[in-house]
């Protein structure tokens, strides 16, 4: 039941999400990513793991550009067996298509350790306790149990929660951020 609960409420939220014009998708990806790379939380990361945005979600390749100028090793998914297997990516130019449309780095250099990285988890939607609605495969709930870094979801405000419905195999994020404010789920976000 609420499996069907969650599966209903994911598609009013895309068809909401997808009502999202592309210069406001664009103006909120940029204010929100601005938001995270101004924090102490960026500042200190050692590496990025993040996923090259579909087109109706918000835009996070300023993160993406901003990790490769700066020198953070960058990581992208690979989609394998119902698991997620991130990837070194070094340049723009290395990126093809793989499963589910998703751009993905080529599969020569492992992520062996999650200490001192930032997952950027995407979401269609998210709630204040740091819960996300994704796209239903549950891929980043099978990731993220494993990870030993720092979680940060990035969803527009106007799919921010108070509270979304969850099931016992849902794994919160640390940190939200939007395009209007940022907020630590477990323990202050560093300013």
């Amino acid at each position: 039941m609420q499996n069907q609960r969650k599966a209903e409420l994911r598609r009013r939220l895309l068809l909401r999400r997808a009502e999202i014009s592309c210069g406001h998708r664009e103006e909120c990806g940029l204010a929100a990513s601005l938001r995270l790379l101004q924090s102490e939380l960026w500042s200190r990361t050692e590496g990025v793991l993040l996923t090259v945005p579909l087109p109706e979600e918000l835009d996070v390749m300023p993160l993406l550009q901003a990790a490769l100028q700066q020198g953070k090793p960058l990581f992208l998914p690979c989609c394998r067996s119902r698991k997620l297997i991130f990837y070194r990516l070094k340049e723009l130019g290395q990126l093809r298509k793989g499963a589910f449309g998703l751009w993905e780095p080529p599969e020569d250099q492992l992520l062996e350790r999650g200490d001192g990285m930032l997952l950027v988890a995407p979401a269609v939607a998210c709630d204040r306790q740091g819960f996300r609605i994704g796209m239903g495969g549950g891929y980043y709930d099978r990731f993220l149990p494993g990870f030993s870094g720092s979680t940060v979801c990035l969803v527009y405000d106007e799919l921010l929660f108070d509270t979304l419905p969850t099931e016992p195999f849902d794994i919160p994020v640390q940190y939200v951020f939007t395009q209007l404010q940022d907020f630590p789920v477990q323990g202050p976000v560093p300013k």
